[in-house]
Formats: structure tokens, C-alpha cells, sequence
């Protein structure tokens, strides 16, 4: 009887063990299908799903094609992780190293495409500054050459009013002494207040 109980359990988890396998095959079957129809975020999500499994054959062969998914939908960082995760199941999939590193070359021309538009932008942002400055420094110099015709006019005309006083007759100056001194002496006019009226309240 013990036999015969012990027999009927193993028989229960074998049974369990090939049907889980079978599952996993199936979702690996559904996963390829999913990719060759370029359903790639469904592919995806499925590829995902069987790198949590212990089968190792299936889990290496799933990370490598989940790597080709994140590849096909550009992201390429998430790619190159999972390629190495399949090459470290694998390290004679050879197919893993070249896709590795085809991913890494293209993320370094992505880096370096990156830091060339960075660069570009950059020396357009000096030659900008450059051009601001040259035009500054244009205004700045067209407003003191102004500033110094204006002074210059300002001091020619003071110029020429000195020389004006200074070219006055002691008996023309006598004349503007008494002229000064008359407006001076004249009654200066009363200016009346006007009280100005206020506005009742109206409460």
C-alpha cells in the first residue's frame, strides 16, 4: 500500500513538472508569434514573463529574444543588458555577442551624434554671443561718438556766449547793471487770495 501511495505522488508531480514545461513552451511559442507579427510590446510583456522561470534553455533563449523585442522598439540600454543576460546563460551563443554588440555600436554613435549636436549647438551659442558683443560694442561706440558731438556742440556754444560777454563795452555793461537794478526797485504786485468754496456733505 505504502508503494502504491508513493507511486501515485510521484506519478501527481511528474505530471505537474511536464505540464508547467509544457506552459512555458507554449508561452514561449506565443511570444515568437507575437514578434514575427511586430506586435513587439506584446512580444515583449510575454518574453518577460518566462525570465522568471527555471527552465535555463527557455529563460537564456527568452532573454535573448526579449533583447531583439527592446532592440526593435529602441531601447537599446534595456537591450544590451538583456543580451548579456542571455550570454551569461550561454556563453557560446554567439548570436547574443554579435546583437551585444551591435547594440553597444550603435548606442556609442548615438552618444557620439549626442555630443556632436551638443557641440554644434554650442559653438552657434559662441558665435551668437560674439555677434551680440560686436553689436554692443558698435551701439556703445555710436552712442559716445553722439555723447561727443554733443558735448562738443554744448561747448561751443557755451564758448561762444562767454565770448559774446566778453567781447560787452564797459558802457554796455553799465546798461545791464541799471537795468537790473530798476526791475529790481519796481513795486512788486499784491496777489490776492481767492478763498475757494466748499462742498457740502451730502449725508
Amino acid at each position: 500500500m505504502k508503494k502504491l501511495i508513493y507511486l501515485s505522488i510521484t506519478l501527481i508531480i511528474t505530471i505537474v513538472c511536464l505540464s508547467a514545461k509544457d506552459l512555458n513552451i507554449a508561452t514561449y511559442n506565443e511570444s515568437n508569434a507575437l514578434y514575427r507579427q511586430n506586435k513587439f510590446e506584446e512580444a515583449l510583456n510575454s518574453y518577460t514573463k518566462l525570465l522568471k522561470i527555471d527552465n535555463k534553455k527557455i529563460k537564456q533563449k527568452s532573454y535573448f529574444n526579449a533583447g531583439n523585442t527592446s532592440f526593435r522598439l529602441g531601447k537599446i540600454t534595456e537591450a544590451i543588458d538583456l543580451y548579456k543576460k542571455a550570454i551569461d546563460l550561454n556563453s557560446k551563443d554567439y548570436d547574443a555577442r554579435f546583437n551585444l554588440e551591435l547594440a553597444q555600436n550603435l548606442k556609442n554613435q548615438e552618444k557620439k551624434q549626442d555630443n556632436n549636436h551638443k557641440e554644434n549647438n554650442e559653438e552657434k551659442n559662441e558665435k551668437q554671443k560674439k555677434k551680440n558683443n560686436k553689436k554692443e560694442n558698435q551701439n556703445s561706440k555710436k552712442q559716445t561718438t553722439t555723447e561727443n558731438k554733443n558735448n562738443n556742440e554744448n561747448k561751443q556754444q557755451k564758448s561762444k556766449k562767454y565770448k559774446r560777454h566778453e567781447k560787452m563795452t564797459k558802457e554796455e555793461a553799465e546798461r545791464l547793471i541799471e537795468t537790473l537794478v530798476n526791475q529790481n526797485k519796481k513795486p512788486k504786485k499784491k496777489i490776492k487770495t481767492v478763498a475757494t468754496p466748499r462742498y457740502e456733505q451730502d449725508w
